[in-house]
């Protein structure tokens, strides 16, 4: 078993992101990644940070976080995470690949700006030195303050409980998981709900999919749901083909009960008619 190394022992040759889309595979001793997938995430990567210079492992922690699994927050490849890391490990370029993974396990942008618990690293390295201690007082530090931060979230999270009747619990608690894994406040969930007919025919829709093909385990949520999910955390619905299907096996495609436009239509809808004052019946 590898033994963890919180801080570089040697400082090994840097290359641009460019070049690294020119490397084979055989060119990496351990790569988690074939060439098919590395090249679109490295233009990802150069899309946020520009064509900056990584060593080799470096790269590859970068590379590695879009099959990486677990942390705190479900924001891994988020754009103002992998920007965050990034600026911590020029801040502090001594920290191996093993710290900022530790790091990247506990990191959410606002948190991080609210406590400025980058200028807080550098506190106890400067107090307790370049030891892994430190490293690993800080880390519990950052959770003490992701506990005290979080609070806000999970009494946020709360506020969608009244639409369990209405959407399901299923839904609801999906929604509340965003909430409080991804710092999104509940107000932009309900600007992006559709009206519950919808969900209810792409839920069914999935769960008939699901009996006529026997694939259960590993099955994804309902488009829609991901749809809500786009909208909420601000990445709009571009990466959503107008007519959106699910994809069988990798190689039959189903198409939803609704087009993209129908979707944000029933969203509109949704919210005029909450806008809309309902006419009391005579008595």
């Amino acid at each position: 078993m590898r033994k963890t190394e919180y801080f570089k022992k040697e400082e090994l040759p840097k290359h641009r992101l460019s070049e690294y889309l020119e490397y084979q595979d055989s060119d990496f001793k351990y790569m988690l990644c074939d060439t098919g997938r590395r090249i679109p995430r490295t233009k990802y990567i150069m899309e946020i940070l520009g064509d900056v210079e990584m060593d080799v492992e470096k790269y590859k922690l970068f590379i590695g976080q879009f099959q990486s699994f677990g942390g705190r927050y479900d924001v891994r490849t988020k754009k103002e995470t992998i920007k965050g890391i990034y600026d911590i490990s020029e801040k502090y370029p001594f920290l191996a690949p093993d710290a900022l993974e530790e790091i990247w396990f506990v990191y959410i942008q606002d948190l991080f700006e609210e406590y400025a618990l980058d200028e807080m690293l550098g506190k106890y390295l400067e107090l307790h030195g370049q030891t892994d201690d430190a490293l690993k007082a800080y880390l519990d530090f950052v959770d003490r303050k992701a506990d005290e931060y979080g609070v806000r979230f999970e009494e946020d999270a709360k506020s969608l409980d009244k639409y369990k009747g209405e959407y399901g619990e299923q839904l609801i608690k999906h929604l509340q998981y965003i909430i409080k894994s991804q710092h999104i406040s509940a107000s932009e969930i309900e600007k992006a709900l559709p009206c519950k007919e919808l969900i209810e025919k792409d839920r069914q829709q999935l769960i008939d999919i699901s009996t006529q093909t026997r694939i259960f385990m590993g099955c994804c949520h309902p488009i829609s749901y991901q749809m809500i999910e786009s909208l909420a955390v601000g990445d709009g619905l571009d990466c959503y083909p107008e007519q959106p299907a699910y994809l069988i096996n990798g190689t039959r495609t189903i198409e939803t009960t609704f087009t993209k436009q129908e979707f944000l239509g029933s969203i509109q809808k949704r919210l005029d008619d909450k806008d809309t004052p309902k006419l009391k019946q005579k008595k």
